[in-house]
């Protein structure tokens, strides 16, 4: 019974693993789209907050992702 509880925590994990890699391929370029429309902002504008709002857009949608596959 041993052998079986550890095959289903190893298929677990793999799916987990694949849906997180698949939302990921769907999911982080429209987020690199959006991050990079905030930069062309920040360029043409004098603005500060675009380039940060897009660095932090970036980072936070990686970071949820990974909690998100984790969990």
């Amino acid at each position: 019974m041993n052998d079986v509880a550890s095959l289903l925590r190893t298929v677990g994990r793999r799916l987990k693993l694949a849906w997180g890699v698949a939302t990921g391929q769907l999911l982080l370029p429209l987020v690199g789209a959006v991050a990079l429309a905030l930069v062309a902002v920040g360029f043409l504008r004098p603005w500060g907050w675009p380039e940060r709002t897009a660095l932090v857009l970036g980072v936070g949608a990686l970071v949820a992702l990974a909690v998100w596959a984790s969990v």
